[in-house]
């Protein structure tokens, strides 16, 4: 059947290793929109990524026939699914693979770490509103984090590290509120295995952070009291973020259950994300932060109806 590149309607299903995303976008004539945008937390690595728990395994089976219902009442011209970390490692990952492929009629096809980097960085070339000069740009999901470097609008570097937040957590068990020697040992073990990251950042001068949505979203929701937060200028003052840093690190889980704009699935991991985070501000070190709303999956958007 051919469908008319100019006047085209696309899904993109990110399952990622703690969320599941399905966002549905609409081009027409030059103009894309968004029609549909959904989140499951599925926590794919809750008890190890090694090998997905069942009890994972059946979050993301709901949230698979959730967003099978949602396709079939928009009925977009192409559903395009990518799997991430937990996907590319779990023993179990081509089952959970071969059910979504039969649920939703659509390849489920597992990218490499470097290609989800390359996508992230065309997701948030898109959301920005000027060119990117000089900037890093962190992706923290729950399997991995990804890393890319854009330097006169091209990327000069990136890399795909297994430290995301489901797996840092399992690795590390803390405390409530997490003990400052729990984080020198986790902030010790990114810099062991980050290290060509580590060495690359030593070799540039770029003080320039760009947030690709996820983790970073909850500093400005924090910061508003509310969820989603708003994210007009999306830049956020570094003073800012170290507040609130410290605040998510002398928490315990009960204060941070408690806590205004932060959705309560987010509670256990946000602490290793704001170490993640942290640590990566003092090892540019950065001076200018911002938060994209696009990664991933936008990436692939704007591959498909953009020519990005």
């Amino acid at each position: 059947m051919f469908v008319d590149p100019n006047n085209k309607s696309i899904a993109v299903i990110d399952l990622g290793t703690n969320t599941f995303h399905l966002v549905l976008f609409r081009r027409t004539g030059k103009i894309v929109s968004e029609q549909y945008r959904k989140r499951h937390h599925v926590f794919l690595s809750q008890k190890g990524i090694k090998t997905i728990a069942e009890s994972s395994i059946e979050r993301a089976k709901d949230a698979i026939l959730d967003f099978g219902k949602t396709l079939s009442t928009y009925h977009p011209d192409n559903t395009l699914i990518i799997g991430t970390e937990a996907l590319r490692v779990a023993s179990n990952g081509p089952d959970l693979a071969t059910f979504i492929e039969e649920t939703l009629n659509a390849k489920v096809e597992v990218i490499s770490g470097k290609r989800e980097a390359e996508l992230i960085a065309k997701g948030v070339q898109w959301e920005s509103k000027a060119p990117i000069d000089n900037a890093l740009i962190m992706d923290i999901g729950g399997g991995s984090v990804e890393f890319i470097h854009i330097k006169n609008q091209e990327i000069k570097w990136l890399d795909s590290f297994p430290v995301g937040v489901g797996v840092l957590h399992n690795k590390f068990k803390h405390e409530e509120p997490i003990e400052d020697e729990e984080v020198e040992n986790l902030e010790d073990y990114l810099k062991n295995n980050c290290k060509s990251l580590v060495d690359y950042l030593a070799s540039q001068e770029i003080n320039y952070l760009i947030g690709a949505s996820g983790s970073f979203e909850l500093i400005s929701a924090i910061k508003q009291g509310k969820y989603p937060p708003e994210l007009t200028g999306n830049e956020v003052d570094i003073a800012d973020f170290w507040n609130i840093h410290n605040l998510i690190l002398h928490s315990s889980l009960a204060d941070r259950l408690d806590m205004k704009g932060l959705p309560s699935q987010r509670a256990k991991l946000i602490v290793v994300a704001f170490i993640l985070m942290g640590w990566i501000i003092r090892t540019m070190p950065a001076t200018k932060l911002t938060i994209s709303k696009y990664a991933v999956k936008e990436g692939l958007v704007a591959e498909e109806l953009l020519d990005f």
